[in-house]
């Protein structure tokens, strides 16, 4: 890393692309993916882009003891077949044991029947552990969505062409809040400000576009109710 005479940094290798905080980069490999870390504590865990068939996430004690399992299937339904290949989900676990020393595998299987095609590729953008703070009850109405970064170019002969760049995700939701957390969420937020999050607006499979890692653009509380408040908020992604 410090020879800057013979090596110049272009990226990061296959191996340490889901942990260099940018979702551009994916790790690619065939039919298997595993990784062990420690979990430090963190309760939360994230894993965006992911392209395979199931994924398996297990905590250990450092004696070996199974302290958490959770599996998620990505499979058949979300196969696209006009493109033959698998379209890329996020799964959001929020609920890991908070033991420092415990090791977290992750697991990431494509389609074992075959040996070639899509379908047996199995690819991770990142992965991310944090802290997870609750801010209320998404409520339904939530919008998702993209901005296109792509631009429309026309040269001195007036041929115009699309030039294709990346594009952000973005998320509008209304959230439900109990009166006596509305000081704690608002304070929250502010200090979370320009500060990249991982927002989870739904954590089951069918809603994974609510998990968005980016940072708060917006947001206002309505005193609605006596007992609860509405949170207006937009979160718009890095990616």
């Amino acid at each position: 890393d410090l020879d800057t005479t013979n090596w110049r940094d272009i990226g990061p290798t296959l191996r340490y692309a889901p942990i260099d905080g940018k979702i551009g980069e994916t790790t690619f490999t065939f039919q298997a993916a595993h990784w062990t870390t420690k979990t430090s504590g963190f309760t939360g865990l994230v894993l965006l882009g992911i392209q395979a068939v199931t994924g398996i996430v297990t905590v250990t004690s450092a004696t070996g003891t199974v302290l958490y399992t959770a599996t998620r299937t990505f499979g058949n339904d979300r196969f696209n077949y006009v493109s033959d290949e698998y379209v890329l989900s996020n799964w959001a676990l929020t609920d890991l044991p908070s033991d420092p020393t415990a090791l977290v595998h992750i697991t990431l299987l494509g389609n074992l029947a075959v040996t070639a095609g899509w379908s047996a590729v199995v690819g991770l953008s990142e992965m991310m552990f944090g802290y997870v703070a609750d801010i209320g009850d998404t409520q339904y109405g939530a919008r998702v969505g993209i901005i296109d970064s792509s631009r429309k170019e026309t040269d001195e002969f007036g041929q115009t062409t699309l030039v294709q760049r990346d594009f952000s995700r973005r998320m509008s939701a209304e959230v439900m809040v109990d009166k006596a957390d509305i000081p704690k969420i608002y304070n929250l937020l502010s200090d979370f400000r320009a500060t990249p999050c991982v927002f989870v607006g739904d954590e089951s499979a069918d809603y994974s576009p609510t998990i968005i890692y980016g940072w708060v653009e917006d947001f206002d509380v309505v005193i609605q109710y006596p007992t609860q408040s509405m949170l207006s908020i937009n979160i718009k992604g890095l990616t």
